[in-house]
């Protein structure tokens, strides 16, 4: 019997003895950086659309008001190679008509509709912004417009480095600053959490989007928009060991 409790008591003292050993105290501190800035390229979105009851005219049409619009924006300086289409499309068009008061609407076909979707992509300026304007408007096709403003791939890695850098460094201080103040030695890291706080790495792109859409006969010297700042927000959170 007393062979079983010295056993008991053995193992019982080896678990508290491995607990101890595997315990530790730590300090869990979350950094956070904030920047703001201004995005440097903008982005204009041409939709373009072709209705002709025909689908082979509405076919041609849709190609030709493209490759128009691209000869006249080329011929005003742009480059071809930023001249960019996200969608070609071609679908059966229909109209609601109804004979008479009492009779049910139908649906007619009446053609095909096309729409192609283009995008241009620039480093910001004034004077870009003009050109594009003044060449869009030049013409009697009156196309219509949208433009955005977003990180360029330059701004967004740089804005990331950054932003990590000072939530890094912001972490260190509260963890130096906690520390000392309850008399606690900061031993070595033991876990790192890179996480996001309302913004994704994809929003890193994302700013707010201005859009116009101008119909005048003339146009400004100089049309000079304003981007809004956009806020970039990281968090870094990083546990530490700690030692009276």
């Amino acid at each position: 019997m007393k062979i079983k409790i010295f056993i008991l008591q053995i193992i019982m003292f080896s678990c508290l003895n491995l607990f101890s050993q595997t315990t530790s105290n730590v300090l869990k501190v979350q950094g956070e950086s904030v920047i703001f800035t201004t995005p440097e390229e903008m982005h204009i979105y041409i939709p373009l659309i072709s209705e002709d009851p025909d689908y082979y005219k509405c076919s041609d049409r849709l190609v030709k008001n493209y490759n128009y619009l691209v000869e006249i924006l080329t011929a005003s300086g742009i480059e071809k190679e930023v001249i960019k289409t996200d969608n070609i499309n071609i679908e059966e068009n229909f109209s609601w008509e109804q004979e008479g008061i009492w009779e049910q609407r139908k649906r007619v076909l009446i053609g095909y509709k096309g729409s192609i979707g283009v995008n241009i992509t620039l480093k910001y300026t004034p004077e870009k912004l003009t050109k594009i304007l003044n060449t869009l408007k030049s013409n009697e096709n009156k196309y219509t417009y949208r433009i955005e403003f977003q990180l360029s791939k330059k701004q967004k890695n740089e804005l990331l480095e950054k932003a990590i850098k000072i939530a890094v460094e912001d972490a260190n201080l509260k963890a130096k600053y906690i520390s000392e103040s309850l008399n606690l030695k900061l031993l070595e890291i033991k876990e790192i959490n890179f996480g996001y706080n309302s913004i994704s790495d994809e929003n890193l792109a994302k700013v707010e989007i201005f859009s116009i859409s101008l119909h005048e006969e003339t146009v400004s010297d100089k049309i000079v928009l304003n981007p809004e700042q956009i806020e970039i927000r990281k968090t870094i959170g990083i546990i530490w060991e700690v030692q009276k």
